[in-house]
């Protein structure tokens, strides 16, 4: 198993129906593993919508953008949402290029009740 980079900080939350993960460093093979989880356990009571704040990356790579548009299909199916709080400019500009900006919904601040 890779070692987790120990600037790689996760913090999961959920109030009510709402889940929210903020994620900081970067997010890539050796993180993604964790990220899941988060999600799953989040995932385990049914989400209204699942909040993932990017502003804390440096990085991610293109497993985790994977995992994000899986995820953004799984909660569209059960009528849920997923709503990505914008990240840092290197990281925003992948969603641009790849026109995910277009397909994903993407916010600037997480919404009221969360602590971002």
């Amino acid at each position: 198993m890779t070692p987790v980079p120990e600037d790689f900080q996760l913090r999961a939350e959920r109030v009510g129906a709402m889940g929210l993960i903020a994620l900081r460093g970067e997010l890539d093979i050796a993180t993604l593993p964790e990220f899941e989880e988060a999600i799953a356990t989040l995932r385990a009571e049914r989400l209204e919508r699942l909040v993932v704040d990017l502003r804390g990356l440096m990085f991610l790579d293109s497993m985790s953008i994977e995992l994000l548009l899986r995820v953004h299909g799984e909660l569209a199916a059960e009528g849920a949402q997923l709503v990505l709080v914008r990240g840092p400019r290197p990281v925003n500009r992948l969603f641009e290029v790849m026109e995910l900006d277009k397909v994903l919904d993407i916010v600037e601040e997480p919404p009221a009740g969360f602590s971002g």
